[in-house]
């Protein structure tokens, strides 16, 4: 299975609401830049291509 990693600030969930929408199974994790501030956190998407 090939996977996708999709990169998208918090701000803007409707990038992965819309993989969500065409079916993509995902998983997702999340890291924190070294200030640790909310707004610095990044959201990592994997997709599985059919």
């Amino acid at each position: 299975m090939n996977w996708v990693r999709l990169e998208y600030r918090l701000a803007q969930p409707e990038n992965a609401l819309f993989y969500d929408r065409l079916g993509y199974h995902m998983r997702e994790t999340s890291r924190f830049f070294a200030d640790g501030s909310p707004r610095s956190r990044w959201m990592f998407k994997q997709i599985s291509l059919p």
